[in-house]
């Protein structure tokens, strides 16, 4: 009876953590926020990790956007002056039920879903 020999895998394969893992993103995104620095900053890294970014610096500006085309993900600000972020998430699910991310600063340690 021959004895089975067990081959070790290559290194990759033992420690799949160690490499980088590289995935194809087409995601269409819109980001809305008032805080015009922050909006620019927010959509140069991820326009650089793959994603189409449309900007719009208020609500009525992202509507706008809407009416041009949908995204695959909207990222707004609940803290915005003229219409909030809170309204412009209930008239864009009113629209459709796209996935909508929040970022605001808030001491406020709960959150709510919209």
């Amino acid at each position: 009876m021959t004895a089975a020999v067990a081959s070790r895998p290559p290194a990759v394969l033992a420690a799949p953590w160690r490499r980088r893992i590289s995935l194809v993103i087409e995601a269409r995104l819109l980001l809305v926020d008032d805080d015009v620095p922050h909006l620019d900053a927010l959509a140069e890294r991820l326009t650089g990790d793959g994603f189409e970014v449309a900007r719009a610096s208020s609500a009525r500006e992202a509507l706008e956007q809407l009416d041009a085309a949908w995204p695959d993900l909207v990222i707004l600000d609940l803290l915005m002056p003229g219409m909030d972020g809170q309204t412009l998430a209930g008239r864009i699910k009113s629209r459709a039920d796209l996935p909508i991310l929040v970022l605001s600063p808030s001491s406020r340690p709960t959150a709510r879903r919209i």
